[in-house]
């Protein structure tokens, strides 16, 4: 099979120099969507996604560029990030013999964020793995 790939103004960056996997899920003018799973090692590939073993937490670095065609980040313009940590299922802790706790609902944290005087909007943020939003602030 094959699969168109483009390139897009978006770097994502492991601040301890290891290793990481990114997938983008959503990229045009209104809204980009990724997810970041830094000191990833090992990536199982799915037909139209994949699996992606989780590691360590580690520091990213984002980066996001504007794009004429794409995502526009004027110089000076704010945007909403919202960080939804992903922790998989079976985090709650449970002991042999004791009922499991209820899942709570993954952690989600929102920032405004303003672009710099070239158009670049960057920011760093600690995770083992999390989906990030972003779209312009109202």
């Amino acid at each position: 099979a094959m699969c168109l790939m483009r390139n897009l103004p978006i770097a994502v960056q492991n601040l301890g120099g290891g290793p990481f996997a990114a997938h983008v899920a959503e990229y045009d003018k209104d809204k980009v969507s990724l997810t970041v799973w830094p000191n990833a090692t090992t990536v199982f590939p799915t037909v139209g996604d994949m699996t992606v073993q989780l590691a360590e937490s580690g520091a990213v670095r984002v980066t996001l560029l504007d794009s004429a065609s794409g995502y526009r980040v004027a110089p000076g313009s704010r945007h909403k990030v919202v960080f939804t940590a992903l922790v998989p299922p079976d985090l709650p802790g449970t002991k042999p013999g004791r009922k499991k706790r209820r899942p709570q609902p993954p952690p989600v944290t929102t920032q405004t964020v303003t672009a710099d005087a070239n158009g670049t909007l960057q920011f760093e943020l600690g995770t083992s793995a999390a989906r990030i939003d972003i779209a312009p602030a109202q």
